[in-house]
């Protein structure tokens, strides 16, 4: 699978249409937003939200993770809304399959089998939008307090730690933060979740031009891998962000999402 890099605003992605045309066969629509430049918009985002959004955002200690809970799920209703031509706040959510959220369509809905995923990180917003098919999405802040070298050398494949182990720091950071994305994209488009047994056996490991892909390392992983692709996809402020797709190979157009 590729990622289409569209011509970039000064911020890293493009600024896309709107309203948005549905994505065709094959085809994987990425929205991206800043927190910090939804300031203005925060008690119109909130009002989006439905009561256990609003409840949970409010259970947040710090006020930071307040907004940004509230401008990823506020930008995650208006980015669907558009899709479906629906008011934002008339939008409801169900447990799927292991616990993924899956979108009731509305009555009469235009795309029916529209799929989605969310990730948010820092200041950083990620929404993965397919019909048909499912899809994970994960961007990660390079502050993000993980023990990196902990984490790769307990927890990943022998093969993979011993590819991060001789890189010098920085450099194995930002390697390290670039397999997450991959294997916590992976991991929320199934819904299995990081902690899953097999998911542990998933070594990310980059081929001869550089590119990461994902190798199972047992019965069980190979399988859970077959019929999905991943694809990292460009850094937006600076993140590394990547995306899982189940089925064929498709396009990835990543665009940012207009400010009012």
């Amino acid at each position: 699978m590729r990622a289409s890099a569209p011509e970039t605003t000064g911020a890293g992605w493009a600024v896309g249409p709107w309203p948005p045309a549905p994505p065709g066969p094959g085809v994987v629509r990425v929205w991206a937003a800043a927190v910090g430049e939804r300031g203005e918009e925060l008690e119109a985002l909130e009002a989006t939200l439905a009561p256990d959004e609003r409840a949970r955002a409010g259970r947040l200690v710090r006020p930071a993770d307040r907004v940004r809970y509230t401008v990823a799920h506020g930008i995650l209703r208006r980015v669907l809304a558009g899709y479906l031509e629906v008011a934002p706040e008339s939008l409801v959510f169900a447990s799927g399959s292991q616990g993924k959220p899956v979108l009731v369509p509305p009555a009469a809905a235009p795309w029916p089998d529209l799929r989605f995923n969310l990730s948010h990180s820092g200041d950083a917003v990620l929404v993965a939008v397919a019909i048909g098919c499912d899809v994970g999405v994960d961007i990660e802040s390079p502050e993000r307090p993980l023990h990196a070298d902990t984490i790769a050398q307990r927890h990943f494949p022998p093969a993979e730690w011993e590819h991060l182990r001789p890189l010098p720091e920085p450099e194995r950071h930002a390697a390290f933060l670039r397999s997450w994305v991959c294997k916590e994209a992976f991991a929320k488009g199934t819904g299995a979740g990081l902690g899953g047994v097999a998911l542990w056996s998933i070594a990310c490991l980059p081929d001869a031009e550089g590119a990461l892909g994902l190798v199972g390392t047992s019965v069980a992983s190979r399988r859970l891998l077959r019929g999905w692709a991943v694809v990292e996809l460009p850094a937006f402020l600076g993140y590394p962000a990547a995306l899982a797709v189940a089925g064929t190979s498709p396009d990835a157009c990543c665009w940012r999402f207009p400010v009012p």
